[in-house]
């Protein structure tokens, strides 16, 4: 899938520019690899900005701490007033982005949530994962050290918040995040605030919504989409089967999602697409059985094969059993050789022998 910014700048008049921060924050391998969202492509646009006020608009559960940081100081850093605005989610990276705001505001529909920070080990050794714990043992003192900034509390409260669920974090309402100190204001008291893909939030790794924000998770087009081409797998009540079937199809959904430059995201298909996704599907599913009608076919014909080549052998084991036929008895009249006469053939013959020496 191609790639777009997480970070987009416009500006809205001489004297203001709007940054919004949407999505996973940083380089996202689930798409193409480009430039937009490498550091120092987002270092200089962020660098660039020459106007007084600069508004940051946040809708974004998180992403790389780094790149998260990075943008944070630089902000901070910038001569222009930071108003930030949280419309949806800010979660994790997303909310150290956040603190860089002169004045927070964060809708009332909006949820705010901390965490300690993450870190993928893989096949390491002792040393290598107390580097590794020392890294993130730093990260998230780097990171209170924002929030205890921003919100004046003492450690042990920001603390609490992050360890909650195991380290995980734990969602607060725009509300909480006010009384804690991580906003300035609310606004908003009767829009929706904006929402997130199903896809996006499953891939976070962050806790379940609390009750009453469940429709901050869009109704994801291609749910519906799978379950219109896998209807009959769906409905199957052998669960076995169903699961063979799903793995039968699932690569080739992804095939032809990959060769679709149309899509873009993977969680915003359109109906159109899905209906095109089903029609490759049926279409590769009949070539599929006609394959398996010609190795049936194949099949058959070896097995008679077999068949013909074990008759065929019985037949000359047989033939192979029959004993050596008798060496004729001459009939003609040449007198010359006894032995060629009949009854020289009788006379010599083991058989008559025995009859004749018996009477």
């Amino acid at each position: 899938m191609k790639k777009t910014s997480f970070l987009n700048i416009k500006n809205l008049s001489v004297s203001e520019t709007e940054i919004e921060i949407y999505g996973y924050i940083g380089e996202d391998y689930w798409v193409e690899e480009d430039d937009q969202n490498t550091f120092q492509n987002i270092s200089n646009k962020i660098k660039d900005i020459t106007t007084d006020l600069i508004t940051v608009k946040i809708n974004s559960l998180g992403g790389d701490v780094d790149q998260a940081l990075s943008i944070y100081d630089l902000l901070c850093d910038h001569q222009a007033t930071i108003n930030v605005i949280i419309n949806g989610f800010c979660a994790s990276a997303a909310t150290i982005i956040a603190m860089a705001g002169n004045s927070v505001a964060m809708s009332k529909n909006a949820l705010f949530l901390i965490h300690k920070c993450h870190a993928s080990v893989y096949n390491a050794n002792e040393n290598v994962l107390l580097q590794q714990l020392e890294f993130v043992q730093t990260i998230d003192q780097r990171i209170k050290a924002i929030y205890i900034e921003k919100t004046k509390k003492p450690e042990n409260e920001i603390e609490e918040l992050m360890n909650a669920n195991y380290g995980t974090g734990k969602w607060i309402t725009a509300e909480e995040a006010h009384n804690f100190g991580f906003v300035d204001s609310i606004y908003n008291e009767s829009k929706v605030a904006a929402s997130v893909s199903s896809f996006m939030f499953n891939e976070s790794n962050l806790p379940s919504l609390p009750k009453g924000f469940e429709n901050m998770i869009e109704k994801n087009v291609i749910n519906d989409g799978w379950k219109n081409i896998f209807k009959d797998i769906f409905n199957n009540s052998n669960k076995k089967q169903s699961k063979i079937e799903m793995k039968h199809n699932f690569p080739l959904i992804v095939a032809l999602l990959s060769l679709d430059d149309s899509v873009t995201e993977f969680d915003t298909i359109s109906e159109e697409q899905l209906k095109k996704i089903e029609n490759e599907l049926k279409q590769m599913n009949a070539v599929k059985a006609e394959c398996e009608q010609l190795k049936q076919s194949l099949a058959d014909s070896i097995n008679n094969i077999h068949e013909l080549t074990t008759e065929r052998d019985t037949l000359k084991a047989k033939v192979d059993a029959i004993p050596a036929i008798l060496t004729p008895v001459l009939g003609d009249d040449n007198k010359n050789s006894h032995e060629n006469e009949f009854e020289g053939y009788i006379f010599n013959d083991p058989f008559y022998k025995s009859i004749q020496n018996s009477l």
